[in-house]
């Protein structure tokens, strides 16, 4: 009997640790939903539904040349025909920019959240993972 509640005092610890460490106990659920602010250095998007658009354009970035050039505007879209495949991953079109005229162009991509659904990952089609591609959820 001993070795029994031994056992299951040690389940619950290792299920406290695990809620503890997935966000569960402090917020009670992880937000997996794509749905939301996503912020990187140089823009600010918001995605609702089917599509992502631009809500904010830093200065002394790419996108800014293309903002004062008209190749995009404030509530442009950024991500279009976003479609969930998976857990937590997404495909979709992005709009890129092409550094040589700062012009834009659609590709095919795929989205991939983190297990904490504080980060997701932007892959273009036949492209490498860039750090430039990675959003953070924002409050």
């Amino acid at each position: 009997m001993k070795n029994t509640i031994k056992l299951f005092r040690f389940v619950i610890l290792i299920a406290a640790i695990g809620f503890l460490s997935a966000g569960c106990l402090t917020t009670g659920k992880v937000n997996t939903s794509l749905e939301g602010v996503w912020g990187r250095e140089d823009i600010v998007i918001t995605i609702t539904g089917e599509s992502g658009v631009f809500t904010q354009i830093n200065p002394n970035a790419h996108w800014h040349i293309a903002l004062s050039n008209g190749s995009v505007r404030i509530g442009d879209l950024k991500f279009r025909n976003i479609v969930q495949t998976g857990h937590l991953k997404w495909t979709t079109d992005e709009l890129s920019i092409n550094i040589g005229n700062y012009t834009t162009s659609w590709k095919n991509s795929t989205i991939t959240m983190d297990e904490s659904g504080q980060t997701i990952q932007v892959l273009t089609s036949g492209g490498v993972i860039n750090p430039d591609n990675t959003y953070t959820r924002v409050p």
